[in-house]
């Protein structure tokens, strides 16, 4: 997003994310411009569905409206993610343990899902595209470091991603999703 701010207070996030529906759209927002409409027949979902959670976000201040159009009669609006929808780690830590759990399943089913249809349809195909999956060892230390190490990836890649939508109307979407997490031999 060209214009991202502080990421969302906490407690407006984690009600926006705990609806799997409300999570796919806050991402769907982040796109400039968005409307409802559009939405709906692009996730195969009735129109009332996405307004009504559409409206849930706006009221929790996790998108805007930036602008309307007349279409056929009726005003289209579209709106957009006002903040990087992401924990800090110390939001992250105050959460119940049931809520992180929660939170981190809708956003990975969401994720996998689009990572699935994306490669059925070539999207990793092209040369630059990336896909890797590391098994290593991190104490402390290392955990700390690696963690910073990713923040700084995000922040480059939203300033990145910023600097191309300045420079260039002739752009491609992109997902960008990265995990680094502790191994559980035997999750339920």
């Amino acid at each position: 997003m060209s214009d991202l701010q502080d990421p969302i207070e906490t407690e407006p996030l984690t009600r926006a994310l705990a609806h799997p529906l409300r999570a796919r759209l806050l991402f769907e927002y982040q796109r400039d411009g968005v409307s409802p409409s559009r939405l709906a027949t692009r996730l195969g979902k009735p129109l009332n569905v996405i307004s009504y959670h559409t409206n849930v976000l706006v009221e929790l201040g996790c998108i805007e409206l930036v602008s309307t159009a007349s279409r056929r009669g009726a005003m289209e609006h579209f709106y957009r993610t006002v903040a990087l929808p992401a924990f800090e780690d110390e939001a992250w830590d105050e959460l119940p343990v049931a809520r992180r759990r929660s939170l981190t399943n809708a956003v990975l089913g969401s994720a996998m899902d689009e990572a699935r249809r994306a490669a059925w349809a070539g999207g990793f195909d092209g040369p630059r595209s990336h896909l890797s999956r590391l098994r290593i060892e991190l104490d402390a230390v290392a955990e700390a470091e690696v963690a910073g190490l990713l923040r700084r990836v995000v922040d480059e890649v939203i300033a990145s991603d910023a600097a191309c939508r300045r420079r260039s109307s002739a752009t491609s979407p992109y997902e960008l999703v990265m995990l680094c997490f502790a191994e559980r031999p035997s999750a339920p």
